[in-house]
């Protein structure tokens, strides 16, 4: 069921109906009466996917005997169904008959809950004008009810008690009177209290302790009438920044609903979000805004990071962009993939430039997988997506063969004769066929370096630069843009500083974007001889990388080895906290890089990827090393 639903995008009527049909929902019903919360809540979370007919009379007959273990779970989950029929309400006598039974003997209850109750009563048999359950709700002494009772009865003056509720100090009356201005925001946008009703729920996100709910009320209101919300839209992203997560998702949720256009850059920036909420929000509100944003959308499918493009493309499928538009740049892209094929090959053999070529092989796979997603939206098939995830980590071998063969299999051959050659495993001939689409002579190496100097990815011209700093050639220098870091004699770049964590063995599979923003947090320090780095048995949680000079490790004051330029030591305290297993002292000025735990750590939970690959580098080494010492001699 949970498979199903997760591939079912938009579900449709008929769709829940065959899937929580009123069998199904009866076998489900049984568990509202589990005195389990677990249990009960599990229950609710898939009737409140059922059909409001269905899952109404349920929850409201559990309700009516449930204990206190599970009391609140079902009154929240019949508000949550309720709220969904405020544009067409269910009216039940059967389930509006076990609140009234409920309501009888208000003493058993809970203020909040005898006012929800009521709420809920009102909704479900609305015009109750001779009722005595709603006659002695409206005359308790608590105001949470007499409000929810005056809005069941349709009171003449509900609009001030609402006014007067949404800034009360009391949260059961602000919390009724925040749904009630809901409902009435949803219905009736030609009523002359609605500007007035609108106000009283913006209002309410100036309470802390009412913002997320307001925020997301304000979603729903967006949703239904996003032409009504423009004189409001500045005061409700006054609160985009809200450190509560819910909050800023309704926030985002609403700047889509809400039509606002000139943020679509803030949605696009959190459609990739490590919070899955805000990613999910951010995509529901790009969508919401509509074809309308196609140009932004593909412009930064075209230059945006590999992270962003990867979250747009899906999307342009839900908003239908313009099939020529698409291929456009479907065209576009594949010319880029060519470009990169052929300075790659020009400057696969230059010395220094290994970490230019890195970031050129990892372009162009970024670019085949904007590329079969660009199919997948051009076709309407989602294989080729698929074939775009396991894209990654497939540079040659079986994995290729197997992609390429999945190709010929689902391509048309105009798209087989434009990818096929992009996936070719001999270099030779992928630079070949690459040059000759291209239909010009290639660049000489200089000439490359100068097109990726202009480049629209940031990465790859601060790695050309970086690199052609550190060469020795002055022409290949002369061709580096000025840096800051030219008045910093000796001070190494971020970019040198990624040539040398690359020269580790546990960083060595890291991705150039991996790299710098590693070296971003490495600090370089110089010691004179005769200083102890790391003292045997002491605390250190740092990682050290000798640039210039030497080192001695001392065991009990016993010399066991010299360290020079590009040994490190003090991994085993950066990744298992060990205490250090013997001195390490400078022999003679040094230069270090230390990367401390903290920071490392930190960048691994920003980027879950740099661990998953420091361990396969590291079990590479291992079984390496193990095949050394177990071959024959």
């Amino acid at each position: 069921l949970l498979a199903a639903t997760s591939r079912h995008q938009s579900r449709s009527a008929a769709w829940e109906e065959e899937m929580l049909d009123p069998a199904t929902v009866r076998a489900i019903s049984v568990h509202l009466e589990d005195p389990d919360p677990d249990h009960c809540a599990h229950a609710i979370g898939l009737l409140e996917e059922a059909r409001p007919q269905l899952a109404i009379p349920a929850l409201a007959r559990a309700l009516r005997k449930s204990g206190p273990n599970t009391r609140a779970l079902l009154l929240a989950g019949l508000e949550d169904v309720l709220d969904k029929t405020v544009t067409a309400p269910v009216q039940d006598a059967e389930a509006a008959s076990d609140l009234e039974a409920m309501l009888t003997d208000p003493s058993q209850l809970e203020a909040l809950d005898r006012s929800r109750l009521v709420q809920c009563l009102g909704r479900l048999a609305p015009a109750m004008a001779g009722s005595p359950i709603l006659a002695d709700a409206l005359r308790a002494d608590v105001p949470s009810v007499r409000l929810a009772a005056a809005a069941a009865l349709g009171s003449e003056d509900l609009d001030e008690r609402l006014r007067l509720a949404a800034r009360s100090s009391d949260p059961g009356e602000r919390a009724i009177a925040r749904r009630e201005l809901r409902a009435a925001l949803l219905c009736d946008p030609d009523d002359p209290a609605w500007p007035h009703r609108l106000e009283l729920l913006v209002s309410m996100l100036e309470r802390s302790d009412e913002r997320r709910a307001a925020a997301e009320a304000l979603s729903d209101v967006a949703q239904r009438h996003s032409d009504r919300l423009v004189p409001v839209t500045e005061r409700v992203f006054a609160r985009r920044d809200d450190p509560d997560r819910d909050t800023r998702a309704a926030i985002l949720r609403f700047t889509g609903h809400a039509q606002c256009v000139d943020q679509t850059g803030y949605l696009v920036d959190h459609l990739t979000s490590r919070d899955r909420v805000l990613a999910a929000a951010a995509r529901d509100g790009v969508v919401a805004l509509g074809a309308g944003i196609t140009d932004v959308l593909l412009k930064e499918a075209s230059h945006g990071r590999r992270s962003k493009r990867d979250a747009i493309l899906p999307l342009l499928r839900d908003l239908h962009v313009d099939h020529d538009e698409l291929w456009e740049l479907y065209e576009r892209e594949l010319a880029g993939i060519r470009k990169l094929i052929v300075q790659h090959h020009v400057l696969r053999q230059s010395p220094g430039l290994e970490l230019v070529v890195q970031r050129i092989d990892e372009r162009i796979d970024e670019g085949l997988h904007t590329a079969l997603l660009l199919l997948a939206s051009l076709r309407d098939r989602d294989e080729f997506e698929d074939l775009a995830e396991s894209l990654p980590g497939t540079p040659s071998g079986r994995r290729r063969a197997t992609l390429v063969e999945v190709l010929e299999e689902i391509a048309t051959a105009r798209e087989k004769h434009d990818l096929l050659p992009l996936l070719e495993e001999d270099p030779e001939r992928r630079f070949r066929r690459a040059a000759h689409s291209l239909g010009a002579p290639p660049p000489t190496d200089e000439d490359a370096i100068r097109q990726l100097l202009k480049s629209s990815d940031e990465l790859s011209r601060a790695l050309v630069a970086g690199c052609l700093r550190t060469l020795d050639d002055p022409v290949w220098r002369d061709l580096a843009p000025p840096t800051e870091l030219e008045d910093h004699a000796g001070v190494l770049s971020p970019t040198e500083i990624a040539l040398q964590l690359k020269g580790l063995p546990m960083f060595d599979g890291l991705t150039t974007r991996q790299l710098m923003d590693l070296a971003q947090v490495v600090t370089e320090v110089t010691h004179p001889a005769d200083v102890t780095v790391v003292e045997e048995g002491g605390l250190n949680e740092s990682m050290f990388l000798i640039v210039d000079g030497k080192v001695a490790v001392r065991k009990q004051g016993r010399r066991v080895a010299d360290l020079g330029p590009n040994d490190f030591f003090g991994e085993m305290s950066v990744l298992e906290r060990a205490r250090p297993s013997a001195d390490v002292v400078t022999t003679e000025a040094t230069r270090l890089l230390c990367l401390q735990r903290a920071d490392l750590f930190r960048l691994m939970e920003e980027f879950p990827t740099i661990p998953i690959i420091m361990c396969q580098t590291l079990s590479r080494r291992m079984r390496e090393l193990l095949e050394e010492r177990t071959a024959p001699a």
